[in-house]
């Protein structure tokens, strides 16, 4: 009788589509996908630039959906005054006159509060093909969204 080999941690990871390891993964293509556009969405700045969710990360269900990230400086993102965590009215506001897909998109996902899990490696899957178009075609594809 052959012996059988146990599965590593990683590959045990790597075969459950909730774990950490598909979650992180999903996070951090989600996140570049969201800096792809290149400069601060609300202020134009390019350096230190963050993947900020509309609604919090903490809401799988909506975690890793593009339309759930702008593409923000630090500032805009925490730190200054009319950052979207110190006021998030005026971020409403904001949306509401610049980004109408993405606003109507927020008022109708933002009662999904479904904290349980998801399956990230499937989320993971779904971001690669956008994640993967070079910037010209990211930024048309975010200009396309909001025009449609």
């Amino acid at each position: 009788m052959a012996k059988r080999q146990k599965l590593s941690k990683l590959a045990k990871a790597k075969a459950n589509p909730k774990s950490n390891y598909w979650r992180n993964q999903a996070d951090k293509l989600w996140a570049s996908t969201i800096r792809a556009v290149g400069s601060c969405e609300i202020c134009g700045k390019t350096e230190d630039l963050q993947a900020a969710h509309l609604i919090p990360r903490e809401i799988k269900a909506t975690r890793h959906d593009v339309y759930n990230g702008l593409c923000l400086c630090a500032k805009c993102h925490k730190w200054g005054m009319s950052s979207i965590h110190r006021n998030p009215a005026k971020t409403f506001c904001w949306l509401r006159q610049n980004k109408p897909r993405q606003f109507d998109w927020l008022n109708h996902n933002v009662h999904n509060v479904s904290t349980e899990a998801v399956d990230y490696k499937e989320a993971y899957w779904q971001l690669l093909p956008i994640s993967t178009l070079n910037m010209n075609k990211y930024t048309s594809f975010t200009v396309k969204r909001e025009t449609e």
